[in-house]
């Protein structure tokens, strides 16, 4: 199996430093690697996902022109149920900005707007300039989806630099969860069936009363025998190969959060490497290459002009 390790010898980190033209809510952002982004329309490369990809210098760009009619929606999946009272918006610039605008907080996966419900702000905004964040805050309003929605705009398509959401989750959340070697605390490797959990979880509107942890993605019953009053640390693997597990929390509601998978590769076989090739390459990285003759996950160690491992 051919594994690839890449060392990166020079790294340059550009920094964005966005201000804002309006406060914002009082709840915290919600993690965008918790979201999921789709559109009505998408032009070209420009795909809802560069919305919420923390990145400054790609954008979402819905389908314009006379093809495609207003209004256009960008549509925010935040995974579970939030009370939602601030959304962020950061235009391409002053004329690619949107104008007039609805925002809808609902608990409706559907793409028909008739199931959205009644919008929560209905408004236009005034091209920022500079370029800045614009916060938009309203009554908090409990929905797992967003929907940003278009109906005219300073050019002739919906464009967003960036998005941010604000608000609390209405039931509990794990937000990590890993699988971890005994020994190592490799949450990737383990050659012994008896591994540790770590799970970290947190509460809504309710206190947490229990956790579980499955070997399916179906959510427990509020009754099953798999909720227990402390996070599990502790799991024994019943077969070698990649297992996949699942954690949950349970409120005083008896509301579940969302499921966290996590996994890891047990195997007691050594594996036997070959095959081991160094590429350079001019962007200041090496790329090291090898083959194994089982599945692995492998670690490299270097030197860089005869320095220390």
């Amino acid at each position: 199996m051919r594994r690839r390790s890449v060392i990166a010898l020079c790294v340059i980190v550009g920094i964005a430093f966005w201000c804002s033209t309006a406060a914002r809510g009082e709840s915290p952002e919600i993690l965008k690697a918790l979201i999921t982004a789709t559109s009505s329309s998408v032009q070209g490369a420009w795909f809802p996902a560069r919305a919420i990809d923390g990145n400054p210098y790609t954008h979402f760009k819905a389908g314009g022109g006379s093809s495609v009619a207003n209004p256009q929606w960008l549509r925010l999946d935040l995974g579970t149920q939030y009370l939602v009272d601030t959304l962020g918006y950061l235009p391409r610039s002053t004329t690619a900005c949107i104008k007039d605008y609805a925002i809808y907080v609902t608990n409706s996966d559907s793409t028909d707007r008739t199931t959205w419900g009644t919008p929560i702000v209905t408004d236009t905004l005034t091209g920022p300039s500079p370029v800045a964040r614009v916060n938009i805050t309203f009554t908090p309003t409990a929905g797992r989806y967003l929907i940003f929605e278009s109906y005219s705009n300073y050019s002739d398509y919906m464009q967003a630099m960036e998005v941010w959401v604000q608000g609390t989750h209405v039931g509990p959340l794990v937000t990590a969860f890993t699988i971890n070697d005994t020994s190592t605390m490799d949450p990737s490797f383990t050659n012994a069936a008896d591994v540790v959990l770590t799970i970290a979880a947190e509460a809504g509107q309710n206190p947490i009363d229990a956790y579980a942890v499955t070997t399916t993605s179906t959510p427990p019953a509020v009754d099953d025998a798999a909720w227990i009053t402390a996070a599990p640390n502790a799991w024994t693997l019943e077969a070698e190969g990649t297992t996949t597990l699942w954690a949950w929390a349970k409120d005083s509601a008896n509301v579940i959060s969302p499921a966290k998978p996590a996994s890891i590769l047990y195997s007691t076989a050594a594996p036997a490497v070959s095959n081991v090739i160094a590429r350079g390459t001019t962007d200041g990285t090496v790329a090291i290459c090898w083959d194994t003759d089982v599945p692995a996950v492998g670690i490299v160690n270097y030197s860089v002009n005869g320095g220390g491992w």
